[in-house]
């Protein structure tokens, strides 16, 4: 039976004694050694792959792709100062399984939802990650870091024991606050891209799914301050709050940047706009886009207004919960093309209210040749 590990001294422990064997019978040596490490063009992240992305060196692992089960990093330094609900840290160490940590490696596989005394974390997604095979084009884990952010990508990976039938890709960026593509004041984006499994072997899984589930959002380990997406352990789209039990493809190609200074109420987050808040509409063809926004706190409620400024030929439908949604069609005329404005303030129901603003521009163009006969393939949402 698998024993879960509850103390951060208990990992410690195991990870100099090397009693992590008790997750398997047999020691399964990494594949691929001394080969090129896979890694997709994941153009859809946040922080897309260039030539300065480096593997991720995890401690007592073989060099080239460091592929492993359950190692982490020695003690990387930030250069900069990251607030964790008003406690700075300036390093931190990276987890293979889908997870930042504060105050030590953080090996434990089997995920528990936030909060959780003791282990300050940032998990864009806390599972079994196991990278020891790239077969079926699976990846490894990668990492980027810049005067004021930290980006790590766990690229293609798959899950234990040694299983790449499914693969998951995302990202996790953390700053100071004055990164400009996070959004200014923001400190932490999760980004994803095609999430396909979220328990492994040793978790309870079967397949891929089931088990313990998945733990998404961030914890200051005072068993007080958290902040959760949700929690994820079966395949498909459907979302049951920051509190919940969810389905993994809810995740597809999100991106999500929020605060996590010293603040007691955490704002809505803002869930499924554009990238950079842009979205371009064609002449004579409806656009279709549903946003929302998150109240971190489970027990919370969100409602959110819409101005759009008085743009013809727009309606929308705003349906408060946790997340809040904002259902819009939008059908242009060659009269408006243009940019126009979209605005959007959300507001949890937490006294003092958390309050969240969002500008949404809608370019109005011509359809292209290539956009008219592709459109039925075109899909409107964060990619």
């Amino acid at each position: 039976m698998i024993r879960k590990i509850l103390r951060l001294s208990v990992v410690l422990a195991l990870l100099g004694s090397g009693a992590w064997a008790q997750k398997s019978e047999t020691i399964i040596p990494p594949y691929g050694a001394d080969q090129e490490c896979n890694r997709t063009d994941a153009t859809y992240l946040c922080i897309p792959f260039d030539g300065s992305w480096e593997i991720v060196p995890f401690e007592f692992q073989l060099p080239d792709c460091y592929q492993n089960d359950d190692a982490s990093t020695a003690e990387i330094p930030l250069g900069f100062a990251f607030d964790l609900f008003g406690t700075q840290y300036t390093s931190l160490w990276i987890n293979n399984n889908g997870n930042l940590s504060f105050d030590g490696p953080y090996g434990t596989f089997t995920p528990e939802g936030f909060p959780i005394v003791g282990f300050p974390m940032v998990a864009p997604f806390w599972g079994d990650v196991d990278t020891r095979s790239m077969e079926s084009g699976a990846g490894a884990v990668w990492m980027k870091q810049g005067p004021n952010y930290l980006a790590v990508t766990w690229d293609h990976v798959g899950y234990f024991a040694v299983h790449t039938d499914l693969q998951n890709t995302f990202q996790v960026i953390i700053s100071d606050g004055t990164y400009e593509p996070m959004g200014l004041g923001n400190n932490v984006c999760f980004c994803y891209g095609d999430m396909q499994w979220t328990t492994g072997d040793a978790s309870g899984g079967v397949g891929g799914f089931g088990g313990s589930p998945a733990t998404v959002g961030v914890n200051k380990g005072d068993g007080v301050d958290f902040f959760n997406i949700g929690r994820f352990d079966h395949s498909g789209s459907d979302y049951a709050g920051p509190g919940g039990v969810s389905g993994v493809d809810w995740l597809d190609y999100q991106h999500v940047c929020f605060s996590v200074g010293a603040e007691t109420n955490q704002p809505p987050v803002a869930i499924n706009f554009p990238a950079g808040n842009v979205i371009t509409a064609y002449v004579g063809q409806q656009l279709d886009l549903t946003v929302g926004f998150i109240g971190p706190e489970a027990a919370q409620t969100v409602h959110t207004d819409v101005d759009p400024f008085g743009l013809a030929n727009f309606s929308y439908i705003s349906t408060d919960g946790n997340p809040s949604t904002v259902q819009m069609t939008f059908n242009p005329t060659a009269a408006q093309i243009g940019a126009h404005p979209v605005h959007f303030t959300a507001t949890d129901n937490y006294n003092p209210a958390g309050v969240t603003e969002v500008d949404l521009r809608i370019i109005v163009e011509y359809p292209t040749p290539t956009e008219e006969s592709s459109w039925g393939n075109i899909k409107n949402r964060f990619r």
